[in-house]
């Protein structure tokens, strides 16, 4: 097990909320935000990215409430953490499914 998945797993990342998924411009720098079931705030900063593959599962509406936000929280299910000549970090938090291709990923 990858250092950084190990790190993610024990803040309590499996079953956190996540708040929010920016990405900047060009691909080159994504931030998850989620909150853990003890309320703590984190982020994943994805550095120096090359690949970006997001997939929203088709039979989900996106619907927004009156306030503006999503109908549906995405719970984090799965998350793993690999290293070649790249970090390659995937999550499952259906109906989101994702994988990132980075150099770097800082965890605050």
């Amino acid at each position: 097990m990858h250092d950084l998945e190990k790190q993610l797993l024990d803040i309590g990342a499996i079953d956190a909320a996540i708040e929010s998924l920016t990405i900047g411009d060009w691909f080159d720098r994504i931030e998850i935000t989620f909150i853990t079931r003890n309320n703590n705030i984190t982020t994943c900063k994805f550095i120096n990215c090359f690949e970006v593959s997001l997939n929203h599962d088709k039979t989900y509406s996106k619907g927004k409430t009156e306030g503006g936000y999503l109908d549906y929280k995405y719970f984090i299910q799965d998350i793993s953490v690999s290293e070649e000549d790249y970090i390659i970090f995937q999550i499952s938090a259906w109906p989101l499914e994702g994988k990132i291709m980075c150099k770097k990923i800082e965890i605050i």
